[in-house]
């Protein structure tokens, strides 16, 4: 993430979605279930899916100006997408913030099932990741409704409530090992260091050449839509073919690290706008944060308690949902 982030922002015109770029949990899934059947495959096709793949039809896109059928992209149209990717997310959390096991559903009707699912295991929710949840939610909701707007008066640096959470549920796990006396889920290990760089295989490039269109599409519709909403919401103007170059380029780059592909990550984009990042600058803080957590914090992180993830990410959606009355009116 650190690596796409970085060479993506230096293309991209985008100052909110371009710092938040990831391989996203929807985009991910559609690579997996598309290109990979085993993990031999997934580590042999990514580099090449990202250099000579998706990202490349994304350079040539832009190179054929086909950002331009972005203006089929009205503000209904994007509400309404945005809209239903943060349902998807806010029902994906749910998990995490009652810390239920719940079953994977598929196809139509799976967030229905899901949300009926976790209604049925409610009895079951950990007592003290829903205490935490709650605390979590309460002190995120308080600073975006009641401080921020007050604090917005006298300066323009915003409390970073979302690392006072973290910092403050990963001291508290620490000292009370809440996974082993509550059974409260924690993030678990996490890999140190960084992986060599290596030449993605070539040669597989014809068998992934379809696939990786159909990702690329996706992957940018996505993207566009979310730079679309923040374009209109912060008063700036967002480039189309130039944001195919920037998600072009940015993978192709990762992809001499067998990264996955890319797109703008909804729950990233909302998290750092509500942190305060206005401009790219950003993602060269978030890069290198995410840097020094793959090479030394990583382990610091690993009694966090997943429910303090899931409500940072529940209260950061808030903004998207209320697009639904958007298309009310």
């Amino acid at each position: 993430t650190a690596k796409k982030s970085t060479a993506a922002m230096i293309v991209s015109t985008t100052d909110d979605v371009m710092r938040s770029l990831e391989v996203t949990g929807v985009l991910a899934t559609i690579t997996a279930d598309r290109l990979f059947h085993s993990v031999h495959d997934a580590v042999t096709l990514l580099g090449v899916e990202n250099a000579s793949g998706s990202e490349n039809d994304a350079v040539l896109m832009g190179l054929l100006s086909l950002g331009s059928v972005t203006v089929f992209f009205n503000d209904m149209l994007v509400s309404g997408f945005s809209t239903g990717a943060a349902v998807h997310v806010l029902v994906s959390q749910l998990k995490d913030v009652f810390a239920v096991k719940v079953t994977r559903f598929s196809g139509p009707c799976n967030i229905i099932y899901t949300v009926l699912d976790v209604i049925q295991k409610l009895p079951t929710a950990n007592v003290a990741a829903v205490i935490i949840s709650a605390i979590s939610m309460f002190l995120l909701s308080v600073n975006n409704e009641q401080l921020k707007p007050r604090l917005a008066k006298f300066t323009r640096i915003p409390v970073p409530i979302e690392l006072i959470v973290v910092v403050i549920g990963t001291t508290v796990s620490y000292c009370v090992d809440l996974n082993a006396k509550y059974n409260v889920q924690i993030v678990g290990d996490i890999p140190t260091g960084l992986p060599m760089p290596a030449m993605p295989p070539f040669s597989l490039a014809a068998a992934v050449a379809v696939d990786c269109l159909v990702i690329a599409i996706i992957a940018y519709a996505g993207s566009f839509s979310l730079a679309k909403i923040f374009a209109i919401k912060h008063n700036y103007e967002v480039d189309a073919n130039q944001e195919l170059y920037a998600m072009g380029i940015g993978n192709i780059f990762s992809s001499f690290f067998s990264c996955g592909p890319m797109a703008a990550s909804i729950t990233r984009v909302l998290i750092q706008e509500s942190a305060g990042g206005m401009t790219q600058i950003a993602g060269l803080v978030s890069a290198f944060a995410i840097f020094w957590v793959l090479l030394f914090i990583g382990p610091v992180l690993e009694v966090l308690p997943k429910a303090c993830l899931g409500s940072i990410i529940v209260v950061a959606m808030k903004d998207m949902l209320v697009k639904v009355f958007d298309m009310i009116a």
